[in-house]
């Protein structure tokens, strides 16, 4: 395996609409991974707070809305960030998820993908913040891991948009995520979903 393969280009793409206040909690610990070859991307919906000023400060790249066009929901910003992107592969991340553990989460998918080429994206488990989660907050995520790890198993890949680790390539393939009304309330499932169908028939 050859240097460029160890550490592929990864491009971080954080989909935003007005979150000044945890903007900066998301990006800078990507900036400490500092072992990574990586690019930071934002991609704004149209803002009206400090969320671009704040972006531009700490990211690589910053997709910024121009005056009259549209947003029309958080897939087709996750596309514009996807449209800038350089690295083999796309990290979707949505503004104020946090990771455990992120350096050895980032390694371990990495090397997920290398040994085993045939995949083509990887998820992880999501919770609230403990200090904002309440008993139903748990019960409903413990029911949305259950049932993502249980379809994957059957090879239906299906994943939530907030953390998803994926090939450029399959998703080019596939056009990126889907967009239209029907679809804004679960456009990672769409996305993961049709990656798993057309482009290698596994689960991620």
């Amino acid at each position: 395996m050859n240097q460029q393969e160890k550490k592929p280009l990864i491009s971080f793409i954080i989909p935003v609409l007005n979150e000044e206040e945890d903007i900066a909690k998301t990006i800078n610990p990507l900036k400490r991974l500092t072992w990574l070859d990586k690019e930071i991307i934002v991609a704004d919906g149209g803002s009206t707070d400090k969320t671009v000023e704040v972006a531009k400060n700490l990211a690589d790249k910053v997709y910024i809305r121009q005056p009259g066009e549209k947003n029309t929901s958080i897939a087709e910003n996750r596309n514009k960030g996807a449209g800038l992107a350089r690295g083999k592969y796309l990290f979707f991340m949505d503004c104020g998820v946090q990771i455990e553990r992120l350096d050895d989460f980032v390694k371990k998918v990495i090397s997920v993908m290398q040994e085993k080429p045939k995949s083509v994206g990887i998820t992880l488990q999501v919770r609230f913040h403990p200090e904002e989660e309440n008993k139903v907050d748990k019960l409903n995520l413990w029911v949305i891991n259950k049932t993502i790890k249980g379809l994957n198993k059957v090879k239906l890949g299906i994943a939530m948009g907030w953390v998803q680790f994926v090939k450029r390539e399959a998703f080019e393939k596939i056009g990126g995520y889907k967009i239209g009304p029907a679809l804004t309330g679960r456009p990672g499932y769409d996305k993961v979903v049709e990656i798993a169908r057309r482009y290698t028939n596994k689960p991620l």
